[in-house]
């Protein structure tokens, strides 16, 4: 039997990826989907196979010169685009040799027994044999015996049975022929089966693809699933054994000065920049990645070429039609905890960011009216660009990407500059609280919440939830006993100096740019206690600065809020180990949820660091000359918990 793959399409759904390379060619694991489907068809028996070309058909040429099984195959090229019908008219001259033939669109990736397909044809005595499956459009009906009596419901018949998905695979009797035009034009190959079936009504019988790997790369989205499927060993092919979720054809320069997440799969002479961070990327061949680089879900190759998975999905915003004059490119960013999507787009050497929420986020008319005013008023906050309301999207200035977290990774905690940096944060931070005060309690100001006892409470619980529940496993009695302790906890806290606060003012939502600390994530700005922003930024654990350089920053804040602020009744250091236990609940809280609840399992990470914050915190008030609260049961439980025990538990977990 011998057999054609479709080959000659212009793969719109892969653009712009197929104004660079045909869909046929687009390479898994650094096999074209020419070779893995040719393969498959030559390791089922197929003797000669027709390969038809229109678009960019001198690229499929070479890359069919190099495969082994080149001297089985013959190209049939066409100088109009002949459509699945005409194509196959246009190799007749080899598709006519035997009794019947095999038709595989060059996109389709599956492993289902081809022999067996063919087996089944022969044994049947049907004129057609179509591969069909549970799939994303059953459009296909399919009777209890086996036969096909309509498709796309073109001939009004319905027998019963069920709709499936037509494969992408079928083998066709040689009298097709005789419903295909002599002289090859555009024409349908599911046109000639209607035909054929309306001459002949149980000509055509299903081959049901079950238990086995089908995907249709014809989007860009499937072809980054099925990468990650080939590393989940799925797809049951000889060619694609040896999948890993960093692989590289022949090696890549870089790879060890680099951070690869997820998969990351590239082709031949990729270059990757150092501290460069991958998460789920393909590279073509030929790819070079710049230095300290970020993408995520990305599609990279040769002079800058950066096609995201979800490009036409994101295009079809309206906030980026003003974009749509001229080619421009979409990149992930890291979202940390956050529910939202964030995306930088580029064009013409200038970007913006992204920002995509949906219709449950409470934050996303904050993040405007406090985003627009902080800027208004000369904060190191981005400028909003752009919203629409109606698709809860949001355009703001570009800051970079050069967090306070990635700066003190790349220079050490223990380095002057990081110091530096640290001070840096904490007079920005004050101008903040103190001059933000001023200006959010003027009646032209956006109003804004106070962080009361509720809110503070609601912190409490949210720790005792997630993480001493969800994380460790302490029972809803056992927790109640601290509803008292944390109701005075939260009563103290919400008695100091209040000031404008961030909420989350730690490392990964601080910026450098242009020489001066931004913030970013700033929706959650209400009046709240002047301790807990410090201390969210000093006990932070994705930095673990050194409690020598804490204290030194403390201090530092200290001296300068007096500065700045009429404090002469306020214990400082009290209310910043207050508002500081405060603060690790809610952080506690937050990684338990993240981890346990949303899935983002690499929260777990900063879980000791957080509980050590937290440990530490519950001794310096105990240690005070004149504890304002007596915290001791609340320590005592906590220490016994212990973390290689806490490890343990969610280990069984």
């Amino acid at each position: 039997m011998n057999a054609i793959i479709l080959a000659a399409g212009f793969g719109a759904r892969l653009r712009p990826l197929t104004d660079i390379m045909p869909k046929p060619l687009i390479p898994l694991f650094g096999s074209p989907m020419l070779a893995i489907v040719t393969a498959n068809l030559k390791n089922a028996g197929i003797d000669q196979i027709a390969i038809n070309t229109h678009y960019l058909s001198e690229q499929i040429t070479a890359a069919v010169s190099h495969f082994s099984e080149a001297d089985s195959i013959e190209l049939f090229h066409e100088s109009e685009i002949l459509g699945t019908g005409g194509g196959v008219a246009n190799a007749k001259s080899l598709l006519i040799e035997h009794g019947s033939f095999l038709i595989h669109n060059s996109d389709i990736l599956t492993d289902f027994n081809l022999s067996a397909m063919i087996e089944e044809h022969r044994a049947s005595g049907a004129k057609i044999t179509m591969a069909v499956l549970d799939g994303p459009e059953n459009r296909v009906r399919v009777t209890a015996d086996g036969q096909i009596h309509d498709i796309l419901d073109s001939l009004g018949r319905n027998p019963g049975g069920r709709l499936l998905t037509y494969g992408g695979v079928m083998i066709v009797s040689r009298t097709i022929f005789d419903y295909l035009p002599e002289t090859p034009e555009n024409f349908s190959i599911i046109r000639a089966v209607l035909d054929m079936m309306r001459d002949i009504p149980d000509a055509v019988r299903a081959h049901v693809i079950e238990n086995c790997y089908w995907r249709d790369l014809g989007t860009l989205p499937e072809y980054f699933s099925a990468h990650a499927d080939a590393i989940a060993g799925k797809i049951h092919l000889p060619i694609l054994a040896e999948c890993r979720p960093v692989w590289f054809k022949n090696g890549a320069q870089g790879v060890e000065n680099a951070t690869l997440n997820g998969f990351v799969v590239g082709g031949e002479n990729c270059v990757i920049g150092a501290n460069s961070t991958l998460t789920n990327c393909i590279l073509l061949d030929d790819t070079m990645i710049p230095p300290d680089s970020f993408h995520n879900g990305e599609l990279l190759g040769p002079n800058g070429f950066s096609l995201h998975r979800d490009h036409r999905q994101l295009a079809s915003y309206k906030i980026l039609e003003r974009f749509k004059n001229a080619p421009y490119s979409i990149s992930s960013l890291i979202e940390c905890g956050s529910v939202r999507g964030f995306y930088r787009i580029k064009q013409n050497g200038k970007s913006v960011i992204l920002m995509i929420s949906d219709g449950m986020d409470q934050d996303y008319d904050r993040f405007v009216i406090i985003g627009r005013f902080l800027a208004e008023n000369n904060f190191q906050t981005p400028k909003i660009l752009a919203f629409n309301a109606d698709e809860y999207t949001i355009l703001v200035e570009d800051l970079g990407n050069e967090t306070l977290y990635e700066l003190v990774q790349r220079n050490g905690v223990q380095a002057p500059e990081t110091e530096r940096l640290y001070r840096m944060a904490i007079d920005e931070l004050i101008d903040f609280q103190v001059r933000g005060l001023d200006l959010f309690r003027q009646r032209s100001a956006p109003i804004l919440r106070t962080f009361d006892k509720s809110y503070l409470r609601w912190e409490s619980a949210y720790f005792c939830d997630n993480f001493l529940g969800a994380y460790c496993g302490v029972s809803s009695e056992e927790r109640s006993q601290f509803n008292a302790t944390f109701d005075s906890l939260a009563i103290l806290t919400a008695t100091y100096p209040k000031v404008l606060i961030h909420r989350d003012f730690q490392s990964q939502n601080l910026l450098l740019h242009d020489g001066r600390i931004c913030f970013v994530d700033f929706q959650g700005a209400r009046f709240g206690s002047l301790g807990y922003d410090i201390m969210s930024l000093l006990n932070d654990p994705y930095t673990a600065l050194p409690l020598e350089l804490r204290m030194k920053l403390e201090h530092y804040f200290r001296e300068q809020i007096s500065l700045k602020m009429t404090l002469d009744s306020v214990d400082l250091e009290e209310m910043m180990i207050v508002s500081g236990l405060q603060r690790s609940l809610q952080a506690l809280g937050a990684y338990g949820f993240l981890a346990l609840t949303q899935g983002k399992r690499h929260y777990l990470n900063f879980i000791p660091g957080g509980f050590s914050a937290l440990l530490t915190g519950l001794d310096r008030l105990h240690k005070l000359p004149s504890p304002p609260l007596d915290l001791s049961d609340l320590a005592y439980f906590l220490e016994a918990l212990k973390l290689p025990q806490v490890a343990k538990i969610n280990q069984e977990r």
